[in-house]
């Protein structure tokens, strides 16, 4: 038989179950990273093509999972740390900076990849 669901109420049992709930998911994402980023580094060479698809990947599915979770926690009414609100929006921010930095790379890479093949024109026609 499946246990009954319970509310949090501040402050009683549930309430410690759920910050040790949140500990638990905090580490096994770390974790998670730091293996993901081993191994990567592991085999580097072999995927470096798949660089920017990755990241892309990665951060598309964490930010996925990070509104998910926030919106659920909203909607059961759970209330939320000064902190964990900052975090949230702190990694907003860095995502953002990461897409935007992707960009700006890609665009500086063609720019250059552009001046590369007009210079080589132009040493070809002279």
């Amino acid at each position: 038989m499946k246990p009954r669901t319970q509310i949090e109420v501040p402050g009683g049992q549930n309430a410690v179950t759920s910050a040790r709930l949140k500990r638990s998911e905090l580490a096994s994402t770390f974790g998670a990273a730091l293996f993901g980023g081993g191994l990567g580094l592991l085999v580097a060479r072999y995927v470096a093509d798949l660089t920017v698809p990755l990241l892309l990947a990665g951060a598309l599915m964490h930010a996925w999972g990070m509104y998910d979770k926030h919106a659920i926690e909203r909607d059961l009414g759970r209330p939320e740390a000064p902190w964990m609100r900052a975090l949230y929006w702190l990694c907003w921010l860095v995502l953002a900076g990461v897409a935007l930095t992707i960009i700006l790379r890609a665009l500086l890479y063609a720019a250059s990849v552009q001046v590369s093949a007009r210079a080589a024109a132009g040493a070809l026609l002279s």
